[in-house]
């Protein structure tokens, strides 16, 4: 019959060990402690003790000294004030809209544009516009109240869009709701190639122009037909 015996584990201090957090704080308690008991327990110590507390206090008691001594310790009340509201309610610094000059030519932009946001203060930083995002959104709009053609001529009149599966797929929407019937479904088929990843997206795009038609020009059944043909004949190459 053997005996089992079990040998305790060490045991390490970790940073996340209590003690190891609180030793800084446990070594001044005992510095204190022995400081105290040192004073309690020797007349000598104690003697120097009072000497030196009086010894201090004649020297910051003398005028130059004591006046700054005093602008010393405002000081420190007054940036410990400071810091303490600086983390409560921050820094103070804002963002605000400004007109700059844009373009080549330096010229400022119009006012109709920049009015509404000039001195508008923000606290947190402005999220930067996606241009290529807000102009889609433009051309959407109109395309959504039914104007087709001043949605092609704000689409026409940007020159930086993207070259991507989204601009390709706003420009087919574009040309078809102008009846450009041809060139959109030629656009439709070269995109599918070109952005084999995002078929669904234009797939959705012949199926919303088919609801296009049917909202807004509603005489039009033939397109209303024909969208959903090619929304069908994409959706079964995803």
């Amino acid at each position: 019959m053997s005996a089992e015996s079990s040998t305790p584990s060490e045991t390490t201090l970790s940073p996340s060990t209590p003690w190891a957090g609180h030793s800084y704080g446990v070594m001044v308690g005992l510095a204190v402690g022995c400081l105290a008991a040192v004073l309690v327990f020797s007349e000598a110590a104690r003697e120097v003790a009072v000497l030196t507390l009086r010894s201090l206090l004649g020297i910051v008691a003398t005028p130059f000294i004591l006046e700054s001594t005093v602008a010393m310790l405002c000081l420190l009340v007054v940036l410990a004030i400071n810091k303490h509201r600086l983390d409560k309610e921050g820094d103070g610094w804002v963002y605000m809209m400004v007109q700059e000059p844009d373009g080549k030519d330096g010229k400022p932009l119009p006012k109709a544009i920049t009015q509404r946001l000039q001195g508008t203060v923000m606290k947190d930083k402005p999220v930067p516009l996606d241009e290529a995002l807000a102009e889609r959104s433009v051309v959407e709009g109109f395309l959504e109240l039914g104007m087709a053609a001043e949605a092609q001529r704000e689409f026409d009149a940007w020159e930086d869009l993207p070259d991507d599966a989204a601009t390709s797929a706003l420009r087919v929407k574009v040309l078809a709701s102008n009846l450009d019937t041809a060139k959109a479904r030629e656009i439709l088929a070269a995109s599918a190639t070109r952005f084999a990843g995002e078929v669904a997206l234009l797939s959705a795009t012949a199926r919303e122009q088919a609801d296009w038609f049917r909202k807004h020009l509603p005489s039009h059944q033939e397109q209303v037909l024909l969208w959903h043909s090619e929304a069908e004949a994409l959706a079964g190459k995803v």
